[in-house]
This record gives structure tokens, sequence and C-alpha cells, in this order.
């Protein structure tokens, strides 16, 4: 069985050739390279991944009511670990001049359908 084609030729050209716009964007580019080297630093890695699980410990004790100065601490230790590493920094100001950008995107591409482009596209909870 054939599939049904829903976009006409030039609608389909037109979303391969903003994908390839996207993913050619200095934003996104930064943001690949400051994933990379985060991704070649294990130091760095293994602190992301040590305030994770405090932040995880901390949501958990919240909910139980057993949230303890030492936890808070530890918290508060990481954070402050995680802030004066170059590498976690940039990463995570190159994640958000994406995300802004991607916002700047969709915004723009709801203007010119006259709908909520970003709303539409979202992932649905339902599943």
């Amino acid at each position: 069985m054939s599939q049904q084609q829903f976009l006409q030729p030039q609608m389909t050209e037109a979303a391969i050739h903003l994908g390839k716009n996207l993913v050619a964007a200095e934003s996104y580019l930064r943001f690949q390279q400051a994933e990379q080297a985060l991704n070649d630093d294990a130091m760095a890695l293994g602190l992301m991944n040590k305030l994770k699980q405090a932040q995880a410990h901390i949501r958990k004790a919240q909910g139980s009511g057993t949230v303890s100065a030492e936890d808070l601490q530890t918290l508060g230790n990481l954070q402050r670990q995680v802030e004066a590493t170059p590498v976690i920094t940039e990463y995570i100001f190159c994640q958000q001049d994406m995300i802004r950008f991607f916002q700047e995107i969709n915004a723009e591409i709801s203007q010119l359908l006259g709908i909520n482009f970003a709303l539409i596209a979202r992932r649905s909870s339902c599943c």
C-alpha cells in the first residue's frame, strides 16, 4: 500500500530547506560544539551527573519532608562547582541561546501561518 502524500512538493522542499538552514545556524553549531566539549570532559560530565543525582535526592526528600541541611549544603556546593566550570557554563549558555533561537523561529512560523505553530508541533502528553 502506498503512503498518502500530505504535503505539496513545494511545501516539502520548503521544510527540507528550513531544516538544513536550522542545522547550519550559528546558534545550533555553537551548541553542538559546546555539547561535544562537555561530552569530551569526563570531569565535567561527572559533576553534572552528581548535580542531577543531588537534585533528584532533594526532590525525593522534599516529597517525604526529610530534607536535611547537609543535603542542601551538598547541593549548593555542587551548584557552585558547576557554575565555576567553564565547559559546563558554555554548554548551558549555548543551550539557552539555541532555545531562544528556536523560539524565535517558532514565533515567525506562527506569525506566517496565523496559528500557534509551536503549540501544534509540541509532543502530545496523552501517551
